[in-house]
């Protein structure tokens, strides 16, 4: 969002769960991106921006402690839940 956008995130008990949802006003991520998105050093910022490494260190951890992450996008109206 590089600094012009607004990032939420929110925390709620549920069925003995943590359940957080991260939300944000950013551009969104194509449709044909979104399975991609976890894996090693996959990134759509030009080289030099970001390694890529991001999402996949969460999904790791996430995963080893027994959850995991949805996520839902649309172009414009971005929304990353976990």
């Amino acid at each position: 969002m590089e600094g012009k956008g607004k990032l939420t995130i929110s925390t709620k008990a549920q069925n003995g769960n943590v359940v957080a949802k991260i939300s944000d006003t950013g551009p969104g991520i194509p449709q044909k991106y979104l399975s991609k998105i976890y894996d090693p050093f996959f990134t759509t910022k030009e080289q030099g921006k970001g390694t890529g490494s991001g999402l996949n260190i969460v999904d790791q951890l996430v995963v080893k402690y027994g959850g995991h992450i949805d996520v839902t996008s649309k172009m414009e109206k971005g929304r990353l839940s976990k």
